[in-house]
């Protein structure tokens, strides 16, 4: 789906304008991905442990405090893209497996290094802080990389659930509307001729109100996964 990394806004085939920004779409989220790594030639790796690192801070503050995360949110202008379970699953693994190798790089470095066994450019009281704050560095990045473990073990227990309901949802809508009953809706609320855009947005909010009309789900992220999807099948094949 077309993608806009500033807005972090998914849109429907056909668009290549972001409504909010402006700016000019991406093809796919993997796309915008892709350009933003090649822009980064500053140490790539380093550059993305840390953003795991942050990110992982930031989960923690969220879980301890999810009054202030709540209100964060209801302040965003823009809507979060949906994450699946089998994604956070292997969003999880994947940060796990960075910190645990991030966490044994740097003790196996601070244990080297006060063994004598690693020469450094330290010398003094200043090399023994300085692989002291090293050995700290990977012991806090081995405790993230537990806590990402059990996390996506946990997240794995949800994925055949969350599956089941995404599938259920779907065949219910596509067994009870189909593609030219939703343009005759369209057609006889708007009349008159649309533009291809136009009417595919359209179609996609047509999609949105009916599965919040006959559902009772609150998280707009996960109706607009459902409505693209649905999308998809009904007009895309």
């Amino acid at each position: 789906m077309p993608y806009c990394p500033k807005c972090d806004m998914e849109f429907v085939r056909g668009i290549t304008i972001c409504s909010d920004c402006g700016g000019s779409l991406y093809e796919s989220k993997e796309a915008a991905e892709a350009a933003m790594k090649k822009e980064m030639t500053d140490d790539p790796a380093l550059k993305a442990a840390l953003r795991e690192f942050s990110q992982q801070l930031l989960n923690d503050q969220e879980t301890e405090n999810p009054e202030a995360d709540h209100a964060e949110n209801s302040q965003t202008p823009f809507p979060h893209v949906y994450v699946s379970k089998s994604q956070q699953y292997d969003d999880y693994q994947s940060s796990a497996a960075a910190f645990y190798l991030v966490g044994s790089i740097l003790l196996a470095v601070s244990v080297l290094g006060l063994s004598g066994v690693l020469p450094l450019p330290f010398y003094g009281l200043s090399r023994y802080i300085s692989l002291a704050a090293m050995a700290l560095i990977g012991l806090a990045c081995l405790f993230s990389a537990l806590q990402s473990s059990r996390t996506a073990k946990t997240v794995q227990g949800q994925i055949s659930q969350e599956e089941e309901t995404t599938k259920a949802l779907i065949d219910w809508f596509l067994s009870s509307y189909t593609a030219d009953g939703l343009d005759q809706q369209i057609l006889s609320e708007t009349p008159g001729e649309l533009a291809p855009e136009e009417q595919s947005l359209k179609r996609f909010s047509l999609i949105q109100d009916l599965i919040i009309t006959n559902h009772d789900i609150t998280d707009q992220s996960y109706v607009d996964l459902l409505s693209e999807e649905i999308y998809d099948k009904m007009f895309d094949n």
